[in-house]
């Protein structure tokens, strides 16, 4: 419901902190036990002292620092602003993914294939991560020959997948010695063996791989270090600078589709969720901490809100939080209430009886309580009230002349601060 106007670059300052990115989730090459140890203190790349806070819950233990130095990196992001979603398993099309980013971050130029290689990939989020990787020869298909991109990956596999990569981008074969596990044997014995020759993978302390369990995200995350120390000992990769803007668009997933339907969608809605796109991107918070959100759009507004956005998180713009509508049940008072930025929510619009520019996904809303609606003495949220103010300029207000507000302006985009007979500073639409 709520309009926004941006603050000046003044009010954050960059922070060396990839605290709840994202994708997507960490997946990574194979991980170990709870009983083995993570990041070592002496690691160069992901040195402990420079490891940044995060907002995540679950980052403590001894996948920690793995998990802290995959969001330095921007490689992983978390699940929620709040969770990295540590025991989850990683799947296939997730591990593709953050792989593919491990190698770009060492310079790797992954090559594209002239043909989809896997009919079940197409349209996925994943997509482009498998291709390439199948391309150079790394992701291969499950036993049917296909991509699987929402199979859990199991600690043998993500073996296999991670050694292939490093003798792609190598250009040699890695040796295998004695792996020294009771039960590894069969056609992933020697990628397994390899791995732990390279000190990627461990086993259990009582000498068990246990090759088949399926790779948690929290393993995944100490593995991925490991692979990045490797690369920084090579000379391939330096430290991270400053986060940097990420933005993957693709198809709304099953999972969210269901989460949707009776909550923000049905079938009376004017569009049909084929027509959404859900987003994951970066911004930041009102401490400064790098957060990864989520938006559900239309198609057709995609590439206009990724400009926005790279403004937003370019002009250090801070965002309470970005989250889709569906986790509040589409209750608008509540996402106010929450300070939730968000896009897609199939309602009538406030005060009346037709459909707002929600409903089409065409419309966002940022920062509700910093920039609320009023109408007849109406303050929504009631929390915004003191921000009705405009000429005391704080924090993740948006305002005239301000490169965000500039920037919808650049793309077409009406802002609701401006309307005659109500103002919406957290609103913006898209003329249909």
């Amino acid at each position: 419901m709520a309009t926004m106007e941006t603050a000046p670059a003044r009010w954050r300052s960059r922070a060396w902190m990839l605290a709840a990115l994202v994708l997507a989730m960490v997946t990574t090459v194979m991980a170990t036990t709870d009983t083995e140890a993570a990041a070592e203190d002496g690691s160069q790349a992901c040195p402990r002292e420079s490891l940044p806070d995060t907002a995540l819950r679950d980052t403590s233990g001894i996948h920690g620092d793995g998990i802290r130095c995959l969001l330095w990196y921007g490689v992983a992001e978390g699940r929620t602003p709040t969770s990295f979603g540590a025991a989850a398993p990683v799947q296939r099309g997730q591990m593709a993914t953050l792989l593919t980013r491990v190698l770009q971050e060492a310079g790797a130029e992954l090559p594209r294939p002239q043909e989809p290689p896997f009919d079940d990939a197409v349209g996925t989020t994943h997509e482009d991560a498998i291709e390439r990787l199948a391309a150079a020869g790394v992701y291969t298909g499950d036993a049917d020959g296909d991509a699987a991109p929402r199979d859990p990956v199991s600690r043998e596999q993500f073996a296999a997948f991670v050694v292939r990569a490093i003798e792609w981008l190598e250009d040699d074969e890695l040796p295998a010695g004695d792996h020294g596990f009771s039960d590894v044997d069969g056609v992933h014995e020697r990628v397994v063996a390899a791995a732990a020759d390279a000190g990627l993978v461990r086993g259990r302390d009582d000498g068990t791989f246990e090759p088949t369990a399926t790779l948690r995200r929290e393993q995944g995350a100490t593995i991925l270090a490991g692979l990045l120390e490797r690369f920084v000992g090579d000379d391939r990769l330096e430290l991270p600078p400053e986060p940097t803007f990420r933005w993957d668009a693709g198809p709304v997933p099953a999972s969210v589709r269901e989460a949707m339907t009776g909550t923000t969608w049905d079938s009376s809605c004017p569009v049909g969720l084929d027509q959404l796109r859900l987003v994951e991107l970066n911004h930041r918070d009102f401490e400064g901490r790098l957060q990864r959100g989520e938006l559900i759009v239309n198609a057709s507004v995609v590439d206009d809100l990724e400009q926005v956005f790279a403004t937003i998180f370019d002009e250090d713009f801070p965002l309470e939080a970005v989250e889709p509508a569906y986790r509040y049940d589409g209750d608008d008072d509540a996402i106010m209430a929450a300070n939730t930025s968000h896009a897609f929510n199939c309602r009538q619009i406030t005060g009346g009886d037709s459909f707002s520019e929600h409903s089409y996904g065409t419309a966002i809303d940022l920062n509700p309580i910093q920039n609320p609606y009023e109408r007849g003495g109406t303050i929504l949220p009631p929390e915004g009230e003191p921000y009705l103010d405009r000429s005391n300029v704080r924090a993740g207000m948006l305002l005239e002349g301000e490169p965000v507000v500039e920037e919808f302006d650049a793309l077409g985009w009406t802002w609701g601060a401006r309307w005659n007979t109500l103002v919406d500073y957290m609103h913006f639409e898209y003329p249909r």
